[in-house]
């Protein structure tokens, strides 16, 4: 069933300075009151300005593979089509932060007020994974209640231009979600506008499903080699089972 979800940016947990560290700040880097004044006055601003709003849609095995599919052009083979046979549970998922953000940093730039622009941007990116990390529980809750998620399971997001779905595929996921009706539409080139925004498919199931080993062909053009963390964090949760 599709159906949209709003979220409450006053409500989201934003780790201060989690997305400077993101950008590359070492950890024990030392903050400048600067720094933190400009950091906090962009979270405000964040606050106020974010509408983040979700549709999701739980699909069949049959109905995710061919909306993965997409345009023909995705990696084979790919992490997304190993796993997905193995989950209890798809749901499609397109997420924005808004326009207004977007826009404000644009004012923002055009003001030539360029650290806060560039601060808020960073804000922007990292509250638009929290709301994403918010709907994923959001998942995890409703698996729950349908009897497709048990102890020892994960939740994991796979997105188009990532473990081999090629970005072309956010044409196909997009249209069957009605993204259009939350504000998303997409450019020539497969990017989302408004620009914080966040698509893919949230799998549920065992989580030795989502262990991979980055040996594809893909995985040598990778540069953040998230993976490897999400991968680590599951099994350190196995570890302590």
């Amino acid at each position: 069933m599709r159906r949209i979800e709003n979220i409450d940016a006053h409500s989201l947990s934003i780790d201060q300075f989690a997305g400077l560290r993101n950008q590359g700040l070492p950890e024990k880097t030392k903050i400048t009151t600067t720094v933190k004044m400009l950091y906090e006055k962009a979270l405000a601003l964040f606050r106020e300005m974010a509408t983040p709003k979700a549709v999701v849609a739980e699909v069949s095995l049959e109905e995710f593979m061919d909306i993965y599919r997409g345009e023909g052009a995705n990696d084979v083979p790919s992490v997304v089509e190993i796993i997905a046979p193995k989950a209890r549970a798809v749901v499609l998922f397109a997420l924005t932060s808004g326009q207004e953000v977007s826009n404000e940093i644009k004012r923002l730039l055009d003001e030539k007020d360029v650290a806060l622009a560039y601060m808020l941007d960073i804000v922007a990116s990292e509250g638009t994974e929290k709301a994403a990390e918010e709907l994923t529980q959001r998942c995890v809750e409703l698996c729950k209640k349908t009897g497709k998620f048990f102890d020892g399971d994960a939740v994991l997001r796979y997105s188009p231009g990532y473990c081999g779905w090629h970005v072309s595929g956010q044409k196909k996921l997009l249209s069957f979600l009605h993204a259009n009706e939350i504000g998303i539409t997409l450019t020539e080139s497969f990017l989302m506008s408004p620009e914080k925004s966040i698509s893919g498919a949230m799998i549920a199931g065992e989580r030795k499903i989502h262990f991979f080993k980055n040996n594809f062909a893909f995985c040598k053009s990778c540069t953040h080699k998230s993976c490897r963390i999400r991968i680590r964090d599951l099994e350190g949760k196995n570890a302590r089972d």
